[in-house]
């Protein structure tokens, strides 16, 4: 039987992409079934190789088991079957393969690396790690074998550590361009943000078309509040990725905080094309349609964002304000009080604190009060108790006789009006806090402190200012 050497000529541009190797595979596969292996074994591993490059696993593994059948001590091939279950996460049957690979070859650096990518990803992280010691005792230079455990550690957030390690690899190689990426990375997270971009350049002098490297310098220039050139590499990053929704986002991000609203709601609205289950590119379109007071269309976006998010208490806090602009206040109250009982969730089940040592409380200071009926402090200080023990219609009155006797006791204004926006009387409390603050100016850092994000939005502060 004759076989075509088409694809094995010795010609210096021999065919080599991914186009031609099904065409490859078929060939070998002739061979195989003609019990030609031993012939042709330089072929069948050189397409192997290519297997496991462009991910035709399952080809790649029916020829490893081929050669393997007739030389099943051939320690190269059982790690080359270990790579293919890898690339198919197999990591059982990889870790059986590797171990195979050093029972025949111990010293085999290769079988050492991947093997400890297999222990990585089996959940045996000392045993990857020692892998690896094995083999840079064998070759104390190995770039690979110092880049991986750089991965290791950043898999455990050590990035310290592992910025020794991918500096080391690229002063071994200075044209390891995984390794100044992830250097990049771990700089980034330990906010050294000058030694991240340079490590980010570095990468791409090497890689000048990789999306994720323009996408990565232009987060840390964001975080480095360089928001213009931030803008030229997400601008770069789409050049090369245009449904890159994460550089669209971050462009976005800072078209807005360089004041260009236009091309922000344009980065925007393209990253939701992209993705409209995220509830943060909605919020921010949203919060550009404010700033264009669009009032229309920034609460159609608040509405999206909120029915992806319930939780979304600052989607809350600016829909309401959104409705405040568009004369609708009831709409604007009932959003204040939903994202105030959502930061303040402790709070929203008030029967879970209704024990006998707070009812004990109240009882205690009904019975001070029978004998100081003109005591605006206790009066206040019963409607604390009231509202700690869930009583809000009590606690209000009691705040009420209190103000009754000295309608300047700013504690009080503060009590009544924390009982009222539980007890849903949104426009009321909202009133008794603007009263309250005006009388004590320290008692906004105590809302602050009970109610985060609240104080400072544009929301409560128009509302007050409103009342």
């Amino acid at each position: 039987m004759s076989f075509s050497e088409e694809y094995y000529d010795d010609s210096p541009n021999p065919a080599s992409d991914s186009e031609d190797l099904q065409s490859k595979v078929d060939i070998c596969k002739e061979y195989v079934s003609a019990g030609q292996i031993y012939a042709y074994l330089d072929n069948i591993e050189e397409t192997i190789q290519m297997c496991m490059e462009y991910d035709y696993n399952s080809d790649g593994i029916y020829l490893v088991d081929a050669v393997l059948e007739i030389a099943p001590y051939n320690s190269e091939f059982w790690q080359y079957k270990g790579i293919l279950l890898n690339n198919i996460f197999e990591f059982e049957e990889a870790y059986y393969c590797f171990n195979r690979a050093l029972s025949l070859n111990p010293s085999d650096v290769e079988s050492l690396i991947n093997k400890s990518i297999t222990e990585d990803n089996l959940g045996i992280t000392e045993e990857a790690k020692e892998s690896l010691r094995k083999a840079l005792e064998l070759e104390p230079n190995n770039e690979e074998a110092i880049y991986n455990l750089g991965i290791i550690k950043i898999r455990q957030n050590n990035y310290r550590e592992a910025v020794n390690d991918f500096t080391r690899a690229v002063e071994i190689d200075p044209e390891y361009t995984e390794a100044w990426f992830e250097l990049g990375f771990c700089y980034e997270n330990i906010e050294r943000f000058d030694e991240a971009l340079h490590a980010y350049d570095k990468f791409l002098e090497f890689e000048a078309y990789n999306s994720a490297g323009w996408y990565n310098r232009g987060i840390v220039l964001i975080r480095m509040a360089d928001f213009r050139e931030a803008i030229k590499s997400f601008e770069l990053s789409l050049a090369i990725k245009e449904d890159f929704t994460s550089a669209w986002f971050n462009c976005g991000i800072c078209y807005a905080n360089t004041g260009n609203f236009e091309q922000a709601k344009s980065a925007f609205n393209k990253a939701a094309q992209l993705d409209d289950e995220d509830e943060s590119i909605w919020y921010n379109l949203a919060e550009v349609y404010l700033e264009l007071k669009d009032y229309k269309n920034a609460l159609a976006c608040f509405n999206n964002a909120i029915k992806l998010d319930e939780e979304y208490f600052e989607a809350l806090l600016e829909r309401g304000y959104c409705h405040l602009m568009m004369k609708n206040k009831k709409m604007a109250f009932k959003d204040l009080y939903d994202a105030l009982i959502l930061i303040n969730s402790d709070y929203n089940d008030f029967e879970l604190q209704t024990d006998k040592e707070k009812k004990l409380r109240v009882s205690l200071i009904q019975n001070s009060i029978k004998k100081n009926l003109k005591s605006a402090e206790l009066w206040a200080e019963l409607g604390e108790a009231h509202f700690d023990a869930g009583q809000l219609n009590e606690s209000i009155e009691s705040f009420n006789k209190a103000l009754k006797l000295n309608n300047k006791n700013a504690k009080a204004l503060y009590g009544k009006a924390k009982s009222e926006l539980y007890d849903g009387r949104i426009s009321e409390s909202v009133y008794n806090f603007g009263n309250a603050f005006l009388i004590d100016q320290e008692l906004k850092k105590i809302f602050e402190k009970e109610f985060p994000d609240i104080l400072s939005s544009r929301l409560f502060n128009e509302l007050i200012f409103s009342n």
